[in-house]
């Protein structure tokens, strides 16, 4: 068959069964570490009786049963709908298989087709390495996972993918934060980008925003896109609302909140502002455009960094000196309509 692409990547993630193999080489190790860290965990009375102690444990065996069985199921799962997806692609297409763990130094081609196989996460993890190639999302397990950026179950890929393929379809687009730093650096984040402290201390910085500038002391600055506005953003703007309005239930944070996944604008938001007589509060909260980047200055002379979209072990350091000027991608993701 014709395919517009020149290969097919197919990205997953480990399941908690795999985490578990990993850490304790076996199946039946992992289940008789579960076993063991229950039994640890339940509390102990030295006056109940043996035919309670006996009962106690035998409940615990279940709950271990249970939560063992689960991620088993959740796993056989996941392996089963990359073996059927696997099985829908013609022999002749290139094809590689990665782990989402290659994904900051995996080289991309102009002309990939990425699947993402897997929670909405991996699309969001995905998205950011991208250039122009777009993204079939697909959920293994819409029993498990909600998809809110997964339109395609392993059936509907089946039948829809020579059209895919043939290049016949049409995408979403999704906006892209962007920050650079004057040393050349920089990090793209699809839900939301965070500037601050790698510990639970003070963030430090000079915060520059339309005309105006400050010292700030904060717990970090926290940049949303639309596609992350229904996440993070929306616990920030809830919090707002709810101290400023005294808790009033007038109106939901999730219809306040949330903005369009290609929306060319994003919002910044300030974490537990401190005001004392150097730090002011005055630049909490805006809207950044490509005309009205935030300009942040690192006063920090350690543990500053910058991390977007939850991956922490993937960031820039962003100490004293540094520079980073917030503003949109000037590329979007493109994630294919089903």
């Amino acid at each position: 068959m014709t395919s517009a692409f020149d290969k097919i990547v197919i990205v997953t993630k480990e399941t908690q069964m795999d985490q578990l193999v990993r850490a304790f080489a076996t199946k039946s190790q992992a289940k008789f570490y579960l076993a063991q860290a229950a039994q640890a965990a339940a509390p102990v009375n030295a006056q109940s009786t043996q035919k309670k102690a006996g009962s106690a444990k035998n409940i615990q065996a279940h709950q271990v049963k249970s939560e063992f069985d689960e991620i088993s199921l959740a796993d056989s799962a996941y392996k089963e709908a990359l073996k059927n997806l696997q099985s829908a692609i013609p022999a002749g297409i290139n094809v590689q298989h990665i782990d989402w763990s290659y994904l900051p130094t995996f080289l991309f081609g102009e002309k990939d087709l990425v699947i993402a196989l897997r929670q909405d996460g991996l699309v969001i993890n995905i998205a950011k390495y991208l250039s122009e190639q777009p993204i079939v999302a697909v959920n293994p397990d819409p029993a498990r996972y909600d998809g809110v950026l997964l339109p395609f179950t392993v059936g509907d890929f089946n039948h829809h993918f020579r059209r895919i393929v043939s290049g016949e379809f049409g995408v979403s687009a999704i906006t892209i934060a962007k920050a650079s730093l004057n040393d050349g650096q920089t990090i793209h984040g699809v839900n939301d980008i965070f500037i601050g402290p790698r510990t639970h201390t003070s963030f430090r910085c000079n915060v520059s925003f339309m005309g105006r500038e400050e010292y700030q002391s904060s717990s970090g600055i926290i940049v949303s896109t639309g596609c992350g506005s229904t996440g993070w953003f929306r616990s920030i703007v809830e919090g707002a609302r709810r101290i400023s309005s005294g808790f009033d239930n007038a109106k939901p944070a999730k219809e306040q909140s949330r903005f369009p996944w290609d929306a060319n604008h994003l919002f910044f938001s300030v974490r537990e502002p401190f005001e004392s007589k150097t730090s002011k509060t005055d630049i909490t909260f805006g809207k950044i455009t490509t005309g009205d980047p935030l300009v942040v200055t690192s006063l920090m002379g350690r543990n500053g960094i910058i991390f977007s979209d939850g991956t922490e072990s993937d960031f820039i350091e962003f100490n004293s000196g540094k520079i980073a000027t917030i503003t949109l991608s000037d590329r979007k993701a493109k994630l294919i309509k089903k």
